[in-house]
C-alpha cells in the first residue's frame, strides 16, 4: 500500500500530476487513480478485496461437485513447457489468471469504455514486459483492466496476456 501513502502525500502537497505509469501492482494503483477514483476509496478497495481469490482459477472447494475435490490432490504443472523447432514454447502459469481478470474489472468498470488512456481524467500508462524478448512495453490503450492484468502477471503464477501478438507478464520483469 505504499503507492497509496506516495499518492496521499501528492495530494497533500497539491503536487499536479500529467501523468500516472505503474509496474505490477503499482499499475492497479496507478490506473485506479488517473481514472479519477479519489486516494481513500483506492485503500478501501485494496483493503476490503479478496486477493487470495485472484491466485485461484476454480469455484471454492465447497462449491466443487466430490468428484472435482478429488482434483485437489493433484500436483499443480505448468503444461507446455518445451522447446519447439521454432524456439521454446512457454506455459500458461499455474493459474490462468481468470479470477484477476474479474476482480480487475470490477476495480476499473469506471472506466471500462474507455480504449485510449490518453482520455482517463489523468493519462496512464501500463508497464508490461514482452516475454519472447524480455522488452519493456507500455501500454497506453486497449482494455485497463487487461493492461493492468499483463503488467501484474508473475511469470510462472500467472499466464501470460496475449496483446498484439505478444506474451506479456509483470513489468517488473523489465524494469522494476
Amino acid at each position: 500500500m505504499a503507492h497509496v501513502g506516495v499518492l496521499r502525500v501528492l495530494e497533500e502537497m497539491r503536487v499536479p500530476v500529467d501523468l500516472v505509469v505503474g509496474t505490477s501492482a503499482g499499475s492497479a494503483v496507478g490506473a485506479l487513480y488517473a481514472s479519477g477514483m479519489p486516494v481513500s476509496d483506492i485503500e478501501q478497495r485494496f483493503i476490503e478485496m479478496d486477493w487470495l481469490s485472484s491466485f485461484r482459477d476454480d469455484p471454492g472447494r465447497v462449491y466443487k461437485p466430490v468428484r472435482r475435490k478429488q482434483d485437489d490432490w493433484r500436483f499443480p504443472v505448468v503444461p507446455g513447457i518445451g522447446v519447439r523447432a521454432d524456439g521454446l514454447r512457454v506455459g500458461g502459469g499455474l493459474i490462468a489468471g481468470q479470477n484477476l481478470g474479474f476482480i480487475l474489472n470490477e476495480l476499473t468498470h469506471n472506466a471500462a469504455l474507455v480504449e485510449d488512456f490518453d482520455r482517463l481524467p489523468i493519462p496512464f500508462r501500463a508497464v508490461a514486459t514482452d516475454l519472447e524478448t524480455g522488452e519493456q512495453v507500455v501500454i497506453g490503450d486497449g482494455n485497463l483492466s487487461e493492461a493492468i492484468r499483463a503488467s501484474m502477471s508473475i511469470p510462472g503464477v500467472y499466464a501470460p496476456v496475449e496483446r498484439d501478438g505478444q506474451l506479456l507478464v509483470d513489468g517488473g520483469v523489465a524494469n522494476n
